[in-house]
């Protein structure tokens, strides 16, 4: 299917694109991106891996998805 294949190639742009918008980041704000997204962890156990308080913990987070929403416009991903 044509529609698949398409989906497909648009899902891995933008897995290629994300990956290289991670690697802009920090060590500490990869690991508090990836331990939300893509383990889902908790804010507490979050702070408590990083060492930083739990509302710090959600403060990175709003600051890495404002970076990383101005960091898909500008590539045209996200309008």
């Amino acid at each position: 299917d044509q529609k698949t294949v398409e989906d497909e190639i648009e899902a891995r742009e933008l897995a290629r694109i994300i990956e290289a918008f991670l690697d802009t980041l920090t060590a500490k704000e990869r690991v508090i991106f990836m331990r939300r997204y893509a383990y889902a962890d908790t804010y507490a156990d979050i702070a408590k891996r990083v060492g930083i308080s739990e509302k710090n913990v959600s403060v990175r987070l709003t600051l890495i998805r404002q970076k990383m929403k101005q960091y898909l416009i500008e590539r045209e991903v996200f309008v």
